[in-house]
């Protein structure tokens, strides 16, 4: 008996022992660091990884030290509270990080702190664990540092965006206007012939120069939409008057099929629409040949309580494009072929950034082609649909828009101070005002403007942005500042065209916005919207 009490109690040992071996093994071989302190907040045990955290050569050099005896004192104090509450609360704090000083220096962890308890429930030791996430962390450091550089990169890239626009309208601004106030004297036909072609190839340099830049403020993010109703034969209209003459000119017939039920306001980005539809008509025109056709419809393609999906197509009888070309259309910079550029010119922007505009309002644009035969393009746009009562004051200023004969009369007579730097746009824009029959005074800058203005009684202020001295929008905080000037009309005219540019000339207290290249006759309607003279 009692060698079979001694031969049992000798296998029970042997299996302890190997319990306990495979513990350790498991405890040494797990790829995550765990202790364990007593009540008192003093180490029990470790496994291996932990020990070599600390300095240490096996887990065992750990039993009855503190934190304040190993690499991590420093931060000791911190641990040692965390380690408390969870005892004193007897609640177990899960995956939270922290840092570590270690013998490889500063680490990372996640760290996990769990309360052990006896037989009678009672809290009376503490089981820690924790991953090394310091690679993790490093690589969250380095995509949040990459993320800020491309950051600076973008706010970079827009600056420069910014500033080339405006460095970019502000000869243009003196270049189609002047010609165009050349084009109003009494010249020769040969002269004005010259004059003629040089205005217009400033108009089709103007249009490339848009594109280039709607192109850069897509690549930077920076193209955004600006929501207001409309009514879509406006859009048409406006399309059919920029097109009308080109198409004249190479006697190709432009139809028009439009949908009954359209003649209602939605809600969406006219202009963009209008680029998008100016450009494939353009396109269309400039594509056929003379004698052919060009026919622009409008339908709608699906309609809900409160969105509508409209279908344009614009459809030629031109040269037509290949299946192989076809692919590379909405592509930057990409044109069927290098003929197609020395042929007929252009960027091969206009597809790819009227394909982004398409896209940021929900639609989608492709093409039917047959070489030789023609071509159609399609393209749709989600709109919203309002009420017309949320509408009704914007309706009744559209419905009662004045023409340009009717502004130019409410203007004549009025008294207009021109703020203006640039001697040639100073120029060009007094001309202009002249030319309508109305008074001019000029400042050459902000601060000459306050000055005037407190002497002086006008009708109206037309105010450049960008200025040596005082810059526009500082220069109309501080005439708005003074009670007797709150509700003079003050519309920037800048070169300053981007829609974070339109925005800050409104926060300053500017009335509305004129872009350079100035457009006469959007001059005359946009200053007669606010100055009602006498």
């Amino acid at each position: 008996k009692v060698l079979e009490r001694t031969q049992e109690l000798s296998n029970a040992k042997n299996e302890s022992e190997k319990s306990k071996k495979m513990l350790e093994t498991i405890l040494n071989t797990i790829p995550v660091r765990v202790f364990w302190k007593d009540i008192n907040l003093n180490y029990l045990g470790a496994n291996q990884l932990f020990a070599h955290d600390a300095g240490l050569d096996k887990p065992e050099d750990f039993i009855g030290k503190s934190d304040y005896d190993l690499v991590w004192s420093d931060r000791a104090k911190m641990y040692r509270t965390d380690d408390k509450k969870v005892m004193d609360e007897n609640k177990a704090i899960i995956a939270y990080e922290e840092p570590q000083t270690s013998n490889r220096g500063l680490i990372w962890l996640q760290t996990s702190k769990i309360p052990l308890h006896n037989a009678q429930g009672e809290v009376y030791a503490l089981l820690g664990m924790y991953e090394d996430i310091t690679d993790r962390k490093k690589r969250e450091q380095e995509l949040k540092n990459a993320k800020l550089e491309a950051q600076k990169a973008n706010n970079a890239k827009s600056e420069f965006l910014a500033n080339m626009s405006h460095e970019i309208r502000t000869p243009m601004n003196g270049i189609i206007g002047m010609t165009h106030l050349a084009l109003q004297q009494n010249i020769d036909d040969k002269t004005k012939s010259f004059i003629q072609k040089a205005y217009n190839s400033a108009e089709n340099l103007l249009v490339i120069i848009n594109d280039i830049l709607d192109f850069s403020k897509i690549e930077a993010g920076k193209l955004d939409l600006n929501l207001k109703p409309f009514k879509v034969k406006q859009v048409l209209d406006n399309t059919l008057h920029l097109v009308q003459l080109k198409a004249e000119e190479k006697s190709i017939l432009l139809t028009v099929n439009l949908a009954q039920n359209l003649n209602r306001f939605f809600y969406g980005d006219c202009m963009r629409i209008s680029q998008i539809l100016i450009n494939l008509a353009n396109n269309a025109v400039k594509f056929t040949n003379n004698g052919g056709s060009v026919t622009i419809g409008i339908e709608i393609e699906s309609e809900t309580d409160k969105e509508i999906v409209i279908h344009y197509l614009i459809k030629d009888t031109g040269v037509g494009i290949s299946p192989q070309n076809q692919e590379k259309l909405f592509k930057s910079f990409s044109q069927a072929d290098a003929s197609i550029t020395r042929q007929y010119g252009g960027t091969g922007l206009g597809l790819s950034i009227s394909s982004k505009l398409v896209e940021l309002m929900n639609g989608k644009i492709w093409l039917e082609s047959i070489e030789g035969q023609g071509s159609t393009f399609h393209f749709t746009v989600k709109l919203d649909k309002q009420s017309r009562d949320i509408f009704d004051e914007t309706i009744s200023i559209k419905d009662n828009v004045l023409t340009l004969e009717q502004a130019q009369s409410q203007l004549k007579g009025c008294k207009i101070l021109l703020v203006e730097d640039n001697e040639i746009n100073q120029e060009l824009a007094r001309e202009l005002l002249l030319m309508n029959d109305m008074l001019v005074e000029t400042a050459d800058n902000g601060a000459d403007a306050i000055e005037i203005i407190k002497n002086n009684q006008f009708d109206g202020v037309l105010m450049d942005c960008q200025m040596p001295i005082l810059d526009g929008y500082k220069a109309t905080e501080t005439i708005r500042a003074q009670e007797q000037f709150i509700n003079l009309p003050i519309i920037a005219m800048t070169a300053n065209a981007m829609k974070q540019d339109v925005q800050q000339a409104l926060d300053s207290g500017m009335n509305d916005h004129i872009a350079k290249p100035i457009n006469p006759e959007t001059m005359i309607l946009t200053m007669a919207e606010w100055i009602k003279g006498k």
